[in-house]
């Protein structure tokens, strides 16, 4: 800081006021960059949050899938399920609601 204030000083008495307003600009410039990457890591962020969340939803729906098989028909039928429909459901993709 010491040193811009004495730049600021020396360009304003010996006539040189650009190099105040170089140092400026190259600070905003420097200003600007931080800014853009912290827009990109809140972007990056909430990219993680969401695949994070869809992980956890296919884990959870591969868990499930795989529970219903082992029900027998007694108690499939007690949740109102037909052994064909837990068939097909768990022939999905993990991925597949």
């Amino acid at each position: 800081m010491m040193t811009e204030s004495l730049k600021c000083r020396l360009g304003a008495e010996g006539g040189r006021s650009e190099s105040r307003s170089l140092s400026l600009k190259t600070n905003e410039l420097g200003q600007s960059a931080y800014r853009r990457l912290g827009e990109w890591l809140v972007v990056l962020g909430a990219w993680l949050v969401l695949a994070s969340d869809a992980l956890l939803a296919w884990q959870y729906r591969a868990h499930e899938r795989s529970h219903l098989m082992t029900l027998d028909d007694r108690m499939l039928r007690d949740i109102g399920l037909a052994r064909a429909d837990v068939e097909n459901e768990a022939g999905k993709p993990f991925w597949r609601p």
